[in-house]
């Protein structure tokens, strides 16, 4: 019986078929980035590394690069993703 899921020739799962494949991992390779603060780093810096990570991201071909969202946690900055993604 054969998984509906996965492309049997390609044995890859149907939902990489609409990723454009760059480099030579053998999947689409994705970031997921929760702009982490500590001792030393501001809110502000960690928004400004985490812009930084995704532009160097597209550079390099990643398939996608997604934001977390935490709440109420002192070292994460992406309460909200739609913020962090709009500058």
């Amino acid at each position: 019986m054969k998984n509906k899921d996965i492309d049997n020739f390609n044995n890859i799962p149907v939902s990489f078929h609409s990723v454009k494949k760059q480099g030579s991992a053998p999947v689409p390779l994705s970031i997921l980035d929760v702009a982490t603060t500590g001792r030393g780093y501001s809110s502000i810096e960690a928004i400004n590394n985490s812009i930084e990570l995704a532009k160097l991201a597209d550079k390099r071909g990643f398939a996608r690069y997604w934001v977390a969202e935490h709440h109420g946690m002192p070292a994460v900055s992406t309460s909200s993703p739609a913020m962090l993604l709009s500058r």
